[in-house]
């Protein structure tokens, strides 16, 4: 027996899109349009880098999370250079990667690694890191060639306003300009257009210049949050409302503070009568100083009204806690390390804090390494082998062509809990000690020739490295002392 489906009329109102997409009175203020990387970029990148800037030199949270990223994504020592270069039979060439490794040493020191002579390899890194952070991106220009450099190689460091993004058009050989870079038809940077000086120079305000720079002399790292996307945008973008309001909130509970505090109360006259006080305020309102612990009496004055402030209140703290975290979660940093703030928790909330933080920093060093240091690395090989300062043939550097980056690591939150971990790794084999090396930000075969050198010195001492105990004197080199001097 069939369903009678006459007269039955189709459901209405049928939901067939996404809840993202809805149009209601609660969403008519999000307004939202298809626009490219760029031209969503164009209008609003100088003023975000420029906010960015000011909450750098003006917010205390801000200058922390620039610190915070060069102390941990550089350290203390920056990154060191290993070299893993092959003999043809296979075996590795020990002597050629430390001739390569002492060679990009000495091209590290400020007279070599920069143009300008006064900033060393790890101090161009940290400028790097930082402009990239808080200005979007960092323009590094390679210079080659010049006879005041023994490598013939230096970088120069140029701030990201250099590079014209307001520049824009559509070239007759089908290339496009987009934000002051030059690209292809696949989108590949050709070249790039830079201010002669810095357009913020007073100096330079009617001479705003461009040069043209060939892109095999420029790297401009960036973190791409969309495919075609021509330069950076600062990386607290999120964040910088906030921090900003954050920041005027505090000011405010301050202020509000120190008024109350200072302010006693209001002096209420009586009809007709006025007095003179000892300032003005912009109002026309008489202001009667008064030290602390003193009020004076002043005639034709009716009553007294305190003023007695209660805010900042107890809900400042967790008002500013809850800013905060935001914050902290849109620069990807731990709350807790960050904000210098331990008040009641657990060394478990504390460790994993950490550690999450610690992944963060190691992906920008990977990152980093990639983008610019493997490109630097490549372009000072050639240039150090063709000036005569890296003593190798020239048809050894693709041998040597594969650097690897070491960067800073941490010590163990629980170290006692971390190194039986690691040994108990190692008993089973699902470790290596090159592995743990890498991961204490050492490298191994260092610490095999630091050994050596080590027995070498104890040698003939008396004493004697044990693994369980420490240093110790040698019992047997004791015991025949001790019988030779009975013989006597």
């Amino acid at each position: 027996m069939g369903i009678l489906t006459r007269g039955l009329k189709p459901p209405v109102n049928i939901k067939n899109n996404f809840d993202a997409a809805k149009s209601n009175r609660t969403l008519e203020d999000w307004l939202v349009c298809t626009q490219s990387a760029d031209a969503a970029l164009k209008g609003s990148l100088p003023t975000i880098r420029n906010r960015s800037r000011d909450l750098a030199v003006n917010n205390d949270y801000a200058a922390n999370f620039f610190r915070k990223l060069k102390v941990n994504v550089i350290g203390p020592t920056g990154f060191k250079l290993q070299i893993k270069g092959k003999l043809p039979n296979g075996s590795k060439d020990t002597e050629g990667n430390a001739l390569v490794e002492k060679s990009f040493t000495k091209w590290s020191l400020p007279e070599n690694a920069s143009v300008c002579g006064t900033l060393s390899f790890k101090e161009q890194c940290e400028m790097i890191i930082e402009a990239i952070s808080k200005d979007g991106d960092s323009i590094i220009r390679i210079h080659r060639g010049f006879k005041d450099n023994p490598f013939r190689f230096a970088l120069q460091i140029l701030e990201s306003d250099h590079l014209d993004d307001q520049l824009n058009k559509d070239l007759s050989n089908g290339n496009k300009i987009r934000m002051g870079v030059e690209k292809n038809r696949l989108g590949r940077p050709i070249a790039y257009y830079l201010f002669s000086d810095h357009p913020g120079d007073q100096s330079s305000l009617y001479t705003k210049k461009h040069i043209r720079v060939p892109a095999e002399d420029i790297i401009l790292p960036f973190l791409k949050l969309r495919a075609s996307q021509s330069r950076g945008i600062p990386w607290m973008h999120t964040a910088v409302i906030r921090l900003r309001q954050l920041g005027a909130f505090e000011e405010a509970a301050v202020i509000n503070a120190r008024i109350g505090a200072s302010q006693m109360g209001l002096l209420l006259m009586k009809d007709g009568d006025t007095f003179e006080g000892d300032d003005e305020t912009p109002d026309g309102d008489q202001v009667i100083d008064v030290e602390p612990g003193l009020l004076r009496s002043v005639s034709g004055v009716e009553d007294f009204k305190e003023f007695n402030s209660q805010y900042p209140n107890g809900e400042f703290a967790t008002f500013s806690k809850a800013m905060l975290r935001g914050v902290a979660s849109g620069i990807g940093v731990a709350y807790n390390s960050w904000a210098n703030d331990l008040e009641g928790i657990s060394f478990s909330t504390l460790r994993s804090g950490l550690l999450d933080e610690r992944d963060v920093w190691m992906t920008v060093q990977t990152w980093l390494a990639e983008k610019v240091l493997n490109r630097i690395y490549s372009e000072w090989i050639v240039m150090a082998v063709m000036s005569g300062e890296l003593k190798i043939p020239f048809g050894d550097i693709e041998r040597f062509s594969e650097p690897h980056w070491q960067g800073r690591r941490w010590a163990w939150v629980d170290p006692l809990k971390d190194i039986q971990t690691r040994e108990k790794e190692l008993a089973i084999k699902v470790t290596s000690p090159q592995r743990v090396c890498i991961e204490r930000g050492v490298d191994f075969e260092d610490i095999i020739d630091e050994w050596k050198e080590a027995e070498i010195l104890l040698e003939g001492t008396g004493l004697k490295i044990d693994l369980k105990d420490g240093l110790q004197v040698n019992e047997d080199d004791n015991s025949k002392t001790n019988k030779g001097d009975d013989d006597e």
